[in-house]
């Protein structure tokens, strides 16, 4: 035996996950964790050759983690046993590419230091996987993209979030403001925004954003009724585009991608989605094996859930009247989902708590809400996509829901940078908004005709709309540059149930 396997042997230990298994049963199992200091956990069945695990390794002296790339992306990881559990690796599950680049993605959000080394000529790969010098070139390309991400997101979010907001704060907060609902801040802690109502839907009543100083969550006041903040559902509709038909059918499943690899296989999976909707999201999530409830305030939304599929519908907002009347036991749900909800109640604390009871110990909870801190906010100001006041009614940072759902009892906290469905939507909408001065024109047509809201000049507003697909090269450079400085448009984060 050569002085490298000795070292390798002795001191780390190497991991090839079976097909959803998760890397604490590899833990419970006694393979990770016992004799060594690191552990290695590799993408493919055929595991790494002793020098490449000696190589990450001896990259290892300066990093706490360390992840083995090849062309087509990363391979494995190699990280401290008693990071493991800090990282929150424990949840992922394996077999795939996909599960070392979630790997990769909580290491980073944990904040621990993060080396990569190229492994191409050390880890069998079959000859079949190169597909061709174009594709090398593109896969080549897009790692120094995600590379170069990285670095930028790490100085973006080290000078702190919202400087331009506070900048075009409009001036000191009324004292009849109550105090803040999420951390019970006064009123001279909350800063008014130049986030209004806007004109398309001024029949729902005049409101302004406030900013909470103290936790950094900005909420609708006065606080609209809940009438105001029903939403038309996100369906397949005439008025829709075959393209557009299809791209939606494909954020559901990649929504259902994310949330399904974190949720136990050897049984089905009991799961909550909060303001559910057309049920969209749940009749997929069913499919794949989940029981789904839907809590869903909108009634008329009942007609969409598939209940052969195992779905069932709570026509009410999600509170403890209507958890009791479901019949839901505490710590019995494996995951609870918040597709673009949070940010629709009045109280997100008090959601958060409610959620953080029902899970089992080591349930996840998934939120995805709009990011007040994003580069689109940032640039479109009060013509901002996402802002939709007074259907929002709390505004989030990643700093602040973080905060919460810590408040909340939850760990393990994993933030995601990039979402398709809202990154490249969100500025081809808001710049759209700023081109016209009217207020989500095109999202609106989709979704209720010819009657949305064309703002002060409709016959620019549809001359723009018209020509909107111009836009699309600006949008998708802006969406790269709005995730690779950690000022994405969605704050899309998932916690464990502590």
């Amino acid at each position: 035996m050569s002085r490298a396997e000795e070292t390798v042997q002795t001191t780390v230990t190497v991991v090839v996950p079976a097909a959803g298994q998760p890397l604490a049963q590899a833990w419970r199992d006694g393979t990770v964790g016992c004799d060594t200091p690191f552990v290695a956990w590799c993408a493919q069945s055929d595991g790494l050759r002793t020098h490449a695990v000696a190589m990450l390794l001896e990259a290892a002296r300066n990093a706490d983690a360390v992840l083995g790339t090849a062309t087509s992306g990363p391979v494995a990881l190699l990280v401290r046993t008693s990071d493991v559990a800090a990282a929150a690796l424990l949840r992922i599950r394996g077999d795939s590419d996909e599960a070392v680049r979630e790997v990769e993605a909580n290491l980073l959000a944990s904040g621990l230091r993060v080396r990569r080394v190229a492994l191409a000529d050390l880890y069998p790969r079959p000859a079949a996987a190169s597909n061709g010098p174009v594709r090398l070139v593109a896969r080549s390309v897009a790692v120094r993209l995600v590379d170069a991400g990285h670095a930028v997101g790490l100085c973006s979010r080290s000078t702190r979030n919202l400087e331009i907001w506070r900048a075009r704060a409009t001036g000191s907060s009324n004292e009849m403001v109550p105090p803040c609902p999420a951390c019970g801040a006064p009123a001279t802690a909350q800063t008014p925004l130049p986030l209004w109502t806007s004109a398309d839907m001024r029949d729902r009543g005049d409101a302004q954003a406030l900013l909470c100083e103290q936790c950094e969550v900005a909420r609708t006041f006065p606080l609209p009724v809940e009438s105001a903040r029903v939403i038309t559902p996100d369906i397949e509709r005439e008025t829709m585009s075959t393209g557009q038909r299809l791209l939606l059918r494909w954020f559901i499943r990649e929504r259902v991608a994310r949330v399904r690899a974190l949720l136990p296989t050897e049984r089905r999976a009991r799961v909550a989605d909060i303001g559910g909707g057309a049920c969209a999201f749940a009749n997929a999530l069913a499919a794949r094996g989940c029981d789904v409830t839907v809590f869903e305030p909108n009634a008329a939304n009942r007609e969409f859930a598939d209940e052969g599929a195992g779905v069932r519908f709570v026509a009410a907002p999600f509170h403890e009247g209507a958890v009791r009347d479901a019949d839901i036991a505490a710590a019995s749900l494996d995951a609870i989902t918040m597709w673009h909800a949070l940010e629709h109640v009045p109280n997100p604390m008090e959601t958060l708590k409610l959620a953080r009871r029902l899970l089992r110990p080591g349930g996840v909870l998934y939120v995805c809400v709009p990011n007040l801190d994003s580069l689109q906010a940032d640039v479109a100001g009060t013509l901002w996509a996402y802002a939709d006041i007074p259907r929002h009614v709390s505004q989030f940072t990643p700093e602040g829901l973080d905060r919460q759902m810590r408040r909340a009892g939850f760990g393990a906290i994993a933030p995601r940078w990039w979402s398709a469905e809202y990154e490249i939507f969100g500025w081809y909408q808001s710049l759209l908004n700023l081109m016209t001065g009217s207020h989500n024109y095109f999202y609106n047509r989709a979704k209720k005709g010819r009657s949305a809201d064309a703002g002060p000049r409709p016959w620019w507003t549809r001359a723009a709309a018209t020509a909107g697909p111009l836009l699309l090269p600006v949008a998708l450079a802006l969406s790269w540059l709005g995730s690779a400085s950690s000022k994405p448009s969605c704050v899309e984060m998932h916690g464990v149930a502590q």
